[in-house]
């Protein structure tokens, strides 16, 4: 195949090898340069030095700008970066974007979008009163059927044969979640509570410095003496939302959160916080009122941990550290990072 012709890099290295010598000297030189290049940096990876192991503190004054303390930062951001700095960079820094394949059925993010959507919707206007399990379930359907109806254009999937099984599936998630969540001291106050999104957002003071969240509380609860309790809602599973991964900085958005709804929100004091699982209608084994250390130094575990991130990001620090357990395989670098290692 004539090189001019290839349709992608791989196939242009197929038609290259193919070739007794490339047919332009130029070419041949730029190529020749293009494998030095490459092969210098990944010896240089190998090695450890600093330029080719993610370390670009030489552009630590313009990176102190743009992540400077006008900056307004998503929590999950942070979280990325606390996870992998190789992958912040690619996304947050190179603005990056990946191409997914083409699949059938909603992937996990679509999955998620449309859980969301659900419960906005749900609870935009409270739920029925008593919460009986035959009221909520009749409550549920009404709302989710025009949305699953419109979720194939809305969220860019191919209905698959078994799109009527978990239709049904979605519902009946939201229905025993919605269940679980309305028996206990706490009732339904507000949805979505957004912060730093028309609105003012979270500051945190460091000195002479500052940090900046923005973000929406996915549900918040009150209790009959005016303490609150927060919730997000997680589409994936429960594993990786432990007291362990917020120990390690990996898990930030509960307590941040709560910090959000108690000083950018001003809607009372936290007592009390988890992930909800939608799949399982469970909650994570994280939950702010277990914490042994209490919640305001969790919430300072957190902030720590945010600050860390920030001062990192800003020094150029983006080495790769593949998390415990494996990269997923979804990871933006999955076909070029030096440090990708793939989930069992």
């Amino acid at each position: 195949m004539p090189l001019a012709e290839t349709a992608s890099w791989v196939e242009w290295w197929e038609s290259a090898a193919a070739r007794v010598a490339f047919p332009d000297p130029v070419l041949d030189e730029i190529i020749r340069d293009r494998i030095d290049t490459a092969a210098a940096i990944w010896q240089a990876r190998q090695q450890g030095q600093s330029g080719a192991a993610g370390d670009l503190s030489p552009l630590a004054a313009d990176l102190s700008v743009r992540f400077g303390p006008g900056h307004i930062w998503s929590v999950s951001r942070l979280e990325t970066y606390r996870t992998c700095g190789y992958l912040f960079f690619l996304q947050s820094v190179l603005g990056i974007m990946p191409r997914p394949e083409p699949t059938e059925g909603l992937d996990i993010r679509q999955l998620g979008s449309v859980y969301h959507i659900i419960f906005e919707q749900v609870t935009a206007n409270g739920l029925p009163d008593p919460p009986t399990e035959t009221a909520i379930r009749a409550h549920v359907t009404a709302v989710a059927t025009p949305i699953l109806d419109a979720a194939p254009e809305q969220q860019g999937f191919r209905q698959t044969p078994w799109w009527t099984q978990t239709r049904t599936e979605i519902i009946d998630n939201v229905t025993r979640s919605l269940i679980a969540l309305a028996d206990g001291d706490y009732t339904l106050y507000r949805a979505e509570a957004a912060f730093g999104i028309h609105s003012p957002p979270l500051v945190i003071g460091h000195g002479d410095d500052r940090l900046q969240l923005r973000g929406f509380i996915d549900r918040v609860d009150r209790r009959a003496d005016g303490a609150i309790r927060i919730i997000d809602y997680k589409s994936g599973g429960k594993s990786g939302y432990t007291a362990t991964a917020f120990q390690n900085g990996k898990k930030l958005q509960l307590p941040l959160y709560a910090l959000a709804a108690q000083e950018a929100l001003g809607l009372g004091e936290v007592a009390d916080g988890f992930y909800w699982h939608f799949q399982q209608a469970e909650p994570s084994s994280f939950q702010l009122h277990k914490a042994k250390e209490g919640i305001k130094d969790v919430i300072q575990t957190a902030v720590a941990h945010a600050w860390e991130a920030v001062i990192q990001i800003r020094r150029g620090q983006f080495a790769p550290q593949p998390p415990d357990g494996g990269c997923p395989s979804y990871c933006l670098a999955a076909a070029f990072c030096w440090h990708y290692s793939p989930r069992n």
